[in-house]
């Protein structure tokens, strides 16, 4: 993986990438940020890509389905939660 191509964490266990995962602090989740956690998963032959995003980020109807077709889990966290 590259130096401009690296996700924010990458979960192993037993020299297996179980899990690559991003953070996003921003206002509306993009196709683009779903895009490139699943590309940083095929790179490391991850089990799974999830991207942990705040409260309060938007997410467009097209930018979820777009996850749930390359299999990407979007957790809401308790940042920035009312």
């Amino acid at each position: 993986m590259s130096d401009s191509s690296r996700p924010d964490f990458i979960v192993s266990r037993k020299g297996r990438v179980e899990a690559v995962i991003d953070a996003k602090d921003k206002v509306k989740l993009s196709m683009q940020d779903i895009y490139q956690i699943a590309h940083y998963g095929q790179l490391c032959e991850a089990r799974r890509a999830i991207i942990y995003i705040a409260n309060d980020t938007e997410i467009p109807r097209n930018v979820e389905a777009y996850a749930a077709r390359l299999g990407v889990r979007i957790i809401r966290t308790q940042w920035r939660a009312p």
